[in-house]
């Protein structure tokens, strides 16, 4: 019953966001990805970073960023530079990450990167949950990338998206899940 209740209001928000204009409808769905957000991560006790802090941080080499999505996930996109969760814990399992950079955890929407991260910090390593995840990084325009199966990496708009619930992308990008 629950779902047919998120279907019934994602079918009615669509029908409304359809009427406005792109930057209403941009900002309707950044508003839908912080609740899915905040609903998704109560009760995950982990610092937290904003996509836009993020963003500022990306050429500066402070930040270790982990993609904690499935394969199929990450094989449509990543933010540039993401480890997944293997690389991550064979290139730091030994002495842990450096100490002067954070790491920076996503998955689609914040839930599981927030329990790897509430590990994380456990462990004393700094550590920050992205808000809202992969969902919120593109709303803040960040970019994205796409590896081919010959290693060639491009820029794409192309998003996996876990779910079709979670389907919140601004105008200009295509979820598939």
């Amino acid at each position: 019953m629950r779902n047919v209740w998120i279907a019934l209001l994602l079918g009615s928000v669509s029908l409304y966001a359809c009427s406005q204009s792109p930057a209403e409808n941009s900002t309707l769905v950044q508003q839908q990805v912080q609740d899915a957000y905040l609903k998704a991560t109560s009760g995950i006790d982990a610092p937290t970073i904003r996509a836009d802090a993020v963003l500022s941080h990306l050429q500066d080499g402070s930040l270790i960023l982990v993609d904690v999505r499935q394969e199929t996930e990450m094989a449509v996109s990543q933010i540039p530079g993401a480890l997944s969760l293997d690389e991550f814990k064979q290139k730091y399992q030994a002495n842990g990450p450096p100490k002067d950079k954070t790491v920076v955890a996503y998955c689609t929407i914040g839930y599981r990167s927030g329990k790897f991260a509430e590990k994380l910090t456990a462990q004393g390593i700094a550590v920050r949950n992205l808000e809202g995840g992969i969902l919120a990084w593109v709303g803040s325009h960040g970019p994205l990338v796409h590896s081919d199966s010959a290693g060639v990496t491009a820029a794409t708009t192309t998003v996996h998206v876990y779910g079709k619930e979670w389907n919140l992308l601004p105008p200009g990008y295509q979820g598939v899940w």
